[in-house]
């Protein structure tokens, strides 16, 4: 009788941690759930928006049958749901209406899908006609309005003329050019004008 009752608390008892270890185990499965479904939603959204890498791109902008620019990249990568290209060793090239151009290439740059408007980063270069330089961080294009322009230091080398300044603007199509703030002019290492706020 003693040994049935002791049996009969054994299997209660193996029992019971049988319906633990079960509800321990489906506890962790409740809480992994939502984790492992998460991530794979990441990694889809992450899949969708990386979904076109180009390694040596070219794009030309072509108008009325007339090359407006040209583009070019060590590798491009496209993302859908930003609706943006990032580029990698950037080179763009505008043409003129009179048969200039102007280069510019740069460490990193952008493209807007819809607007066409350019973002330029690191090591930034523009050549203008071969006859000016212009060196800043940061650029960006206007498409709508054919302006390149940018709100940080720029240093502009050529033709004997050194200038220091912040902000300017290049309009493509009418040929010029205007730094906007804090000029510091040499001409062949004579210092023609500048503001005392240099920075």
């Amino acid at each position: 009788m003693e040994h049935r009752f002791w049996s009969r608390i054994r299997w209660v008892v193996s029992a019971a941690m049988v319906c633990v270890v079960v509800l321990f185990v489906v506890a962790l499965k409740q809480r992994s759930v939502p984790t492992s479904q998460a991530l794979p939603a990441a990694d889809k959204n992450a899949d969708d928006t990386s979904s076109l890498t180009i390694n040596h791109m070219e794009y030309s902008d072509v108008r009325q049958g007339r090359t407006r620019y040209t583009v070019e990249a060590d590798t491009a990568r496209h993302y859908e749901q930003q609706q943006q290209t990032f580029l990698n060793k950037v080179t763009v090239v505008f043409f003129q209406n009179d048969g200039g151009k102007i280069t510019l290439v740069a460490d990193e740059g952008s493209i807007d899908h819809a607007s066409k408007n350019m973002e330029a980063r690191g090591n930034v270069h523009v050549n203008y006609n071969d006859t000016y330089e212009l060196t800043t961080a940061h650029l960006f294009y206007d498409n709508a309005k054919n302006l390149i322009f940018t709100p940080d230091p720029v240093l502009i080398v050529g033709r004997g003329l050194t200038l220091h300044g912040v902000g300017a603007k290049l309009e493509v199509e009418e040929r010029s050019m205007k730094v906007l703030s804090r000029v510091d002019t040499r001409l062949e290492g004579v210092r023609l004008g500048g503001s005392p706020n240099r920075g």
